[in-house]
C-alpha cells in the first residue's frame, strides 16, 4: 500500500525488540490479485489454519473465474478509468489496474502491480474514458460527494464520454483498500458496472452512486453532487 496506509516493517521489528518472547514477524506486500491469494494462504500457514485459508482462497478463485468465464465471449471492452484521489489526482495502483481489466474494461495506461501515482487532469481528458470510477482512498460516499465538484471545474469534464452518458460512478473505497478477501467483491462490483448486460446482483446497497447526466445541462460545478443517485441493488 502507499506510505500513508502501510505499517513500516522496520518500525514493527523495532517495537517488538523489548518483548521477552520474540514474535515471528510476517511481512506481506501483495501487489496483484494472485499475490493477495498467496498472502491469505501464508497467513493461514503461520496461524495453523492452512485448511481454512486454502478453502477461502479456493472460493475466491472460483468467484474470480466466474467473472472471467462470463466475459470470455465479450468483444466490447469499454475504456475505463479509476481515480483514488481528487486535487491532487491520484490513480490507484497495485491490484486496481488488474481488477479493471478482469472486470472487462480496457485499461492500457497502468500495468497490474504498478504503484499508485499522481497524474495530471489532461491524462484523463485525453484518455476519453467511457466509464469513470471514483473510489477515493479511505473514503465513503459522503466524502466523495464533498470533493466531486472539483472535477466539474476541469477543462473538458462535460465533454468526457463517461460524463455525457452518465457512466460516472462513486464507489466506497472499502471494497478496494486492503489486500484481502473483500477485493474480490470489489471485482464483482466493477464487473457489474462495466458490463451490466451480463452481471447483476453484485452491488451492495449504499456502495455505489451513479451520475444522472440528463440533469447536468445548465448546472454549475458546485451542483454536481446533486446529480448522483444511489445505485441501490440488493447484494446476493
Amino acid at each position: 500500500m502507499c506510505y500513508f496506509c502501510e505499517v513500516d516493517a522496520g518500525a514493527v521489528n523495532q517495537a517488538v525488540q523489548s518483548i521477552p518472547k520474540q514474535p515471528q514477524v510476517i511481512v506481506l506486500n501483495p501487489r496483484t490479485v494472485e499475490e493477495i491469494f498467496e498472502s491469505i494462504c501464508r497467513i493461514g500457514e503461520v496461524c495453523g489454519a492452512t485448511g481454512e485459508s486454502e478453502q477461502l482462497v479456493s472460493s475466491l478463485r472460483e468467484r474470480t473465474n466466474t467473472i472471467r468465464g462470463k466475459l470470455a465471449s465479450v468483444t466490447n471492452f469499454p475504456r475505463v478509468f479509476s481515480l483514488e484521489g481528487i486535487n491532487p489526482l491520484v490513480i490507484g495502483g497495485h491490484w486496481i489496474p488488474e481488477l479493471l481489466q478482469v472486470a472487462g474494461g480496457t485499461q492500457e495506461l497502468y500495468p497490474p502491480g504498478c504503484p499508485a501515482a499522481r497524474i495530471q487532469w489532461q491524462e484523463v481528458q485525453e484518455y476519453t474514458p467511457e466509464k469513470l470510477y471514483i473510489d477515493l482512498c479511505s473514503s465513503d460516499l459522503d466524502r466523495h460527494m464533498r470533493e466531486i465538484s472539483w472535477l466539474a471545474n476541469q477543462d473538458g469534464w462535460y465533454e468526457l464520454p463517461a460524463v455525457q452518458s452518465g457512466e460516472v460512478y462513486l464507489i466506497d473505497h472499502v471494497y478496494f483498500s486492503r489486500p484481502g478477501p473483500r477485493v474480490v467483491q470489489g471485482l464483482e462490483i466493477l464487473a457489474q458496472l462495466t458490463h451490466p448486460e451480463i452481471f447483476s446482483g453484485y452491488i451492495p446497497v449504499n456502495a455505489v452512486a451513479k451520475l444522472e447526466a440528463s440533469q447536468l445541462a445548465g448546472s454549475s460545478p458546485e451542483q454536481l453532487p446533486e446529480f448522483f443517485r444511489p445505485f441501490e441493488v440488493p447484494y446476493g
